[in-house]
């Protein structure tokens, strides 16, 4: 017992010291209501075409809730999201009844 104290105390004391990192590794994270997306068809279609896009990191679905959240890279993609918020709707048939930025990397923030 005294051996695990003692570790946690160290990795207390040495956390600082290890390099910040955002979870996500990406500038921005974006979540999707699509809710004609219903089946795993639907979900491949949106997944497949939205990891065609420049500067997107990451896609993961919660298929039952309708949800679609997408990592963006880049500052090039801050027009890109508006864009592909249409795009899905009018080229593929899947449009995005709502939005919510999750998170975003603002300049300045380390």
């Amino acid at each position: 017992m005294r051996y695990f104290i003692s570790f946690l105390l160290c990795l207390f004391l040495i956390s600082p010291l290890l390099p910040q990192t955002s979870a996500s590794g990406a500038d921005s994270i974006v979540k999707y209501y699509i809710f004609s997306m219903e089946s795993l068809e639907d979900e491949k279609k949106v997944v497949d075409y939205i990891k065609k896009h420049d500067g997107v990191n990451k896609v993961e679905t919660v298929l039952d809730r309708h949800w679609v959240y997408v990592h963006y890279e880049d500052d090039v993609l801050n027009d890109e999201r508006y864009q592909l918020r249409l795009k899905l709707g009018s080229e593929l048939g899947y449009p995005v009844e709502r939005w919510e930025i999750q998170w975003e990397h603002t300049e300045g923030q380390d």
